[in-house]
């Protein structure tokens, strides 16, 4: 995602009474290479720094800056969580249909040394044969069956 949440500060400017603490948004840099519409570019005029005064003289200098414009941000963020449940629903769905399908094996909580396996028995009730299939992460297992 190129839209990180990142922590800045105003640049201290006489005359202005930006917040002094640090504040938390997204570079508008990021947002212009995605959503263009939602940055502004605007200038603030300086202060005549020689006078001293806050007043802000027509001669002043003007310092640039790029504003994010984070209502209009809200609809887009709203979407992507949307669509985001969309994605997550339907990957429960699939989680869903593989458990139901691997429970029709009987299973056992048989371990070795303390990691668990499956093991598969059909069929169920037995008569004559018994098929055991074994699932375990181990190349070599031993099963031992007790009457």
């Amino acid at each position: 995602m190129k839209i990180k949440p990142k922590e800045f500060s105003f640049k201290k400017l006489e005359g202005y009474n930006f917040p002094a603490n640090t504040q938390v948004g997204f570079l508008a840099q990021d947002i212009m290479e995605i959503l263009p519409n939602l940055v502004n570019q605007s200038g603030l005029p300086l202060p005549d720094l020689l006078n001293k005064s806050d007043s802000v003289s027509s001669e002043s200098r003007i310092e640039k800056y790029l504003s994010v414009d984070y209502v209009s941000l809200i609809p887009y963020i709203i979407k992507s969580i949307q669509e985001q449940q969309l994605i997550i629903e339907e990957q429960g769905l699939i989680i869903k249909s593989l458990l139901q399908a691997n429970s029709a094996l009987p299973e056992t909580k048989a371990t070795t040394n303390g990691i668990p396996y499956i093991i598969s028995l059909s069929p169920n009730p037995a008569q004559n044969l018994l098929d055991i299939e074994l699932y375990s992460e181990n190349k070599s297992s031993l099963v031992t069956i007790y009457n």
